[in-house]
């Protein structure tokens, strides 16, 4: 059965125990950007009809905190959020809870306790991390993990004194479906606080986060069939292969974008040899996404249809 097969198989019907067990690292790997390619095909497709509802509600969604993350913040610390700690965070609170385990719900439990308190700091304007540190923002982080570390072995100990993993278990295959939904879900609709604001336009909720939604989907596919650090890696190659482009262009002197506003002065012969080593790289780093993106869905597709007439 092709991925995508299977992935429809498995979001119409998610089951517990449901396993690749054949295919090494290179068939795995191959198999995620075939999925992550479909999936944003259809984002880019839902895109055409959910931009012209989102802007005739008079909804902007520029207004977001993650663009002005993207101009406050240090490329490096944009780095470090968008390819490091946000798949690795994200994926510890709505994929790893997705296999039951003393680990994996200690674990949970410590993130999400974390999640909770940060996102109540931001709704009061108060970092409870001053509490703990004074010290400078990178070795703040770094305690902040620790102790999310130490937390985790620590309700890991809990959980499995207190409670068998037998009955755990049993939950689960009871109650996976709603388990994934729930999480699934949870993933898109956390995401809606990127947005200002968008307590006036509640009815856009489902609209804005429907991007979201799409790549929940894929990754918790990813994470029951291959494994927790496979939705780790989607999730970084997705954040990884949106987030390159806009980082290339930070180095990008102002001196370039001036002759580009000034098109009727424009000469080529102004721009410097560093801006043009940096086009130059994000003009053939696109061109290389495009093409494994059209390679990836025309072999997705085709091992669909096989898949469909042959059965």
């Amino acid at each position: 059965m092709s991925i995508l097969n299977s992935f429809f198989l498995f979001i119409k019907q998610p089951r517990y125990r449901m396993f690749y067990r054949d295919g090494d690292w290179r068939f795995k790997t191959w198999s995620i950007i075939k999925l992550w390619s479909f999936i944003i095909l259809l984002v880019f497709l839902s895109e055409i009809f959910i931009a012209p509802i989102v802007s005739f509600s008079g909804f902007d969604a520029n207004q977001n905190y993650l663009i002005d993350f993207f101009n406050d913040q240090s490329i490096y610390v944009v780095i470090f959020f968008t390819m490091i700690f946000a798949p690795l965070f994200e994926e510890l609170i709505f994929r790893l809870p997705l296999r039951c385990g003393h680990w994996n719900l200690g674990f949970f439990f410590s993130v999400f306790l974390f999640f909770l308190l940060l996102e109540a700091g931001n709704y009061f304007g108060f970092d409870f991390t001053i509490w703990f540190f004074e010290i400078n923002f990178y070795l703040k982080n770094l305690a902040l993990i620790l102790l999310v570390v130490f937390f985790g072995f620590l309700f890991s100990k809990i959980i499995k004194n207190k409670l068998p993993l037998e009955k755990v278990e049993n939950l689960y295959l009871k109650n996976f479906k709603y388990i994934f939904y729930f999480f699934t879900l949870a993933f898109g609709i956390v995401h809606i606080m990127n947005f200002y604001n968008y307590g006036r336009y509640w009815y856009l909720i489902l609209f804005l986060v429907f991007p979201q939604m799409l790549i929940s989907f894929s990754l918790g596919f990813v994470r029951i069939i291959f494994g927790f650090q496979w939705s780790v890696f989607m999730h970084f190659l997705h954040n990884t292969v949106l987030t390159l482009p806009i980082i290339i262009l930070s180095y990008v002197s102002d001196d370039f974008f001036s002759l580009i506003n000034n098109s009727r002065e424009f000469d080529p012969e102004k721009i410097s040899q560093s801006d043009k080593s940096l086009i130059f790289f994000m003009s053939y780093y696109i061109i290389i996404v495009l093409l494994v993106f059209l390679v990836a869905i025309y072999s997705v597709l085709m091992e669909y249809f096989q898949y469909k007439k042959n059965n």
